[in-house]
């Protein structure tokens, strides 16, 4: 089974990978990032699971460094880590020490302000843990086709978001 969410789905997926990780091959999470604990409902079984994460640096919901979701007048949706503290987690449980590799995906478009750098914990007998950080995104699905509300902060051409995600799913059935 393939967990991908985006928002609150993407906080569905890495609860279902905390709470039964036996259950899933692999999850991707957009835009979301692990809560702290003191706001966390989540059993934690600290088995490892491959994780995939795309957040953005300038998300007006899920803060990237960290701090308090907010879902305009509907409030706050209490605190949540970073997603370098976040990604952080899931390599620990995986057994990487140490900082991941990191590149930059090639820009496509002058005219988009936005940049996609890449960390990657990865070995072949571990699972993997990636994170797209997109410079400049906001809380949105990153994909060059779709265009979502201004409000919801700038959209990456830079990263095809289903595409990748398929890519790294089934990455997770070849190295098993």
């Amino acid at each position: 089974v393939f967990i991908m969410g985006y928002s609150n789905g993407a906080q569905m997926a890495m609860r279902v990978a905390l709470e039964a990780p036996e259950t899933v091959a692999a999850i991707a999470a957009v835009s979301a990032n692990l809560p702290v604990a003191d706001n966390s409902v989540c059993g934690h079984r600290d088995t490892p699971v491959a994780v995939l994460m795309m957040d953005g640096t300038a998300d007006p919901v899920n803060p990237f460094k960290g701090g308090e979701v907010r879902l305009g007048k509907l409030g706050s949706r209490g605190m949540v880590m970073s997603t370098e503290e976040t990604a952080s987690y899931w390599a620990m449980l995986a057994g990487y020490v140490g900082e991941a590799e990191t590149d930059t995906l090639p820009h496509r478009d002058p005219a988009d302000p936005t940049s996609v750098n890449v960390w990657d914990w990865h070995e072949p007998t571990m699972k993997p843990v990636i994170v797209f950080a997109i410079q400049g995104g906001g809380h949105v699905v990153p994909n060059p086709h779709f265009k979502f509300p201004a409000m919801l902060g700038p959209v990456t051409g830079d990263l095809d978001a289903p595409q990748t995600i398929w890519r790294f799913f089934n990455s997770t059935l070849t190295s098993r």
